[in-house]
């Protein structure tokens, strides 16, 4: 199951959530690990997958998000966590988006790559509370709290 932070405007409707983790059907989702064997995550991701490594390997898609290096909005991807058995072993795989939708910047650099905590929407979505709506000015914003499967 996933969770979340959000927030609405009473005033002009606009809403904004995030919902972070993994739900029910994020277990080895074969379009994702189609992607992966075509090499389309790369060689690393490609050989975990094959027939040719040793051990059985699972994968998990999550919604993660990424905060844009220019404007500091979050911005909506994924992780793709890879593991075998429960304690053996764990890699993840950021899915970052290439650019931001809002003012088109690059997600180039290692730290723009780097998913955001759940703390720090909270934080993001605390600030927009607090200072007001981005898109009306309106103080007439409230808390959305997400869980979903």
């Amino acid at each position: 199951m996933g969770a979340g932070n959000g927030w609405y405007c009473k005033s002009c409707g606009v809403e904004e959530y995030y919902p972070v983790g993994a739900g029910l059907m994020s277990l080895n989702v074969e379009e994702t690990r189609e992607c992966i064997a075509r090499g389309e995550f790369g060689e690393i991701a490609r050989q975990l997958l094959s027939k040719d490594f040793p051990l059985d390997v699972n994968t998990v898609d999550e919604h993660a998000f990424y905060r844009c290096p220019e404007c500091g909005k979050l911005i909506g991807g994924g992780v793709v966590r890879f593991f075998v058995g429960k304690d053996d072993f764990e890699l993840m795989l950021p899915v970052v988006p290439e650019e931001c939708p809002a003012c088109g910047a690059r997600f180039e650099f290692v730290d723009d790559r780097k998913p955001v905590s759940e703390r720090e929407i909270d934080a993001y979505v605390a600030e927009i509370l607090e200072s007001g709506c981005p898109n009306c000015g309106s103080k007439d914003v409230h808390q959305l709290a997400i869980m979903w499967d």
